[in-house]
């Protein structure tokens, strides 16, 4: 008689039969069955999840009219480079190679953990491959050390500063246990054969070693994923709402005029925009309600104070070449912002607010 299934639990915390799940990042997911006549089953999945974010800039922000400004997008990926869940071995930590073809930040790495309570770790690199420096401690530097991370799969430890890899680069990782547990790995198949393979990065076959740079075991297939960014990866295109198909067009807009970039990389569209501002034209007539700024003529200070409106102002002031003479955020939303000017030319300058999506133009005198 087929079992009948009685419960259900996720490593995501979950007990129902089936879960809806919207990933950040690229994760591990466990499911534990338990059916009639004491039955257990088990399943273990990779979701991998790639992420594009895009910001677009201009250059300078204010222009006069008939001057150009360089609209920019910068692109990074983010994604994860997945080995294997096959399991089947363990030991206190694990040495791998990292072979970057693309510059790239290593930002962390997600394991699978065995044990008998909460692992302690820590993360070691060395530049270079990890052959003939498996129990030279010297040789290798500490990058993060993590505390009480519970036992079980898909335990992400995020680096607190990202590790960066030039093209060509070759990196050594060594994640280990320092209280006695374990990472799950699989029997290789040859030291420093591919393991996994992503966009501009590639994970080697390594060594299980025991703590600290302990015996070591070889061919060994960490059972993790590394978690990277790629800027400005290849394959992108890029499209203008002004017109163009690169990631820098120049633009000369007869008034201020916002460019919006869509991104796409591998079937991932992603936009953003971006506002050149044209002075002397309509400046006077796109103004924030709920703000009042004082005293204009101004000798010494310029004050922004939020009379009737809900969110932080971003203030910039120009002077009329478009150059940024002074930038200010509102702080813990208090509802003024202070501009020092004593110490500015006497003439005209363009001060502009942002609150949100929301862009304003004020001409301001400086005596």
């Amino acid at each position: 008689m087929r079992p009948v299934i009685t419960s259900t639990a996720w490593s995501t915390g979950a007990n129902t039969p089936s879960v809806t799940l919207s990933p950040t990042r690229s994760i591990l997911v466990d499911a534990t069955i338990l059916a009639s006549a004491s039955t257990t089953f088990f399943a273990r999945k990779h979701i991998g999840v790639k992420t594009i974010n895009v910001s677009a800039t201009a250059t300078p922000t204010l222009i006069q009219p008939g001057q150009n400004s360089a609209v920019s997008a910068t692109v990074s990926m983010s994604r994860g480079a997945f080995t294997t869940l096959a399991g089947g071995n363990s030991q206190n930590g694990a040495m791998f190679d990292v072979v970057a073809s693309q510059p790239l930040n290593i930002t962390g790495f997600t394991l699978n953990l065995e044990g008998s309570t909460a692992a302690n770790f820590e993360v070691l690199y060395k530049t270079g491959t990890l052959v003939g420096f498996e129990t030279n401690a010297a040789a290798w530097t500490s990058i993060a050390t993590f505390t009480n991370i519970p036992i079980g799969a898909g335990r992400y430890l995020e680096l607190p500063s990202a590790l960066s890899l030039v093209a060509g680069q070759t990196v050594a990782f060594y994640i280990t246990s320092t209280n006695g547990q374990s990472v799950v790995y699989s029997n290789g198949t040859s030291l420093g054969a591919v393991a996994a393979t992503g966009f501009g990065l590639q994970v080697l076959e390594g060594k299980g070693v025991a703590y600290p740079f302990g015996l070591n075991f070889s061919p060994r297939v960490l059972n993790s994923i590394v978690h990277y960014n790629v800027n400005n990866p290849t394959g992108v295109t890029y499209s203008w709402s002004g017109g163009g198909s690169s990631a820098n067009v120049n633009v000369t807009p007869n008034s201020t005029t916002t460019y919006t970039v869509t991104v796409n990389k591998g079937g991932c569209s992603v936009q953003a925009s971006t506002t050149v501002t044209v002075s002397g034209i309509g400046i006077d007539e796109n103004k924030l309600s709920g703000v009042t700024i004082y005293p204009n003529p101004a000798n010494d200070f310029i004050y922004i104070e939020k009379t009737d409106l809900i969110g932080v102002l971003d203030a910039t002031l120009y002077d009329l070449n478009g150059r940024i003479i002074l930038s200010k955020q509102e702080q813990s939303n208090d509802g003024t912002i202070a501009l020092d000017v004593s110490n500015l030319a006497s003439g005209m300058y363009l001060l502009t607010l942002q609150n949100g999506s929301q862009l304003a133009h004020y001409k301001v005198q400086v005596m």
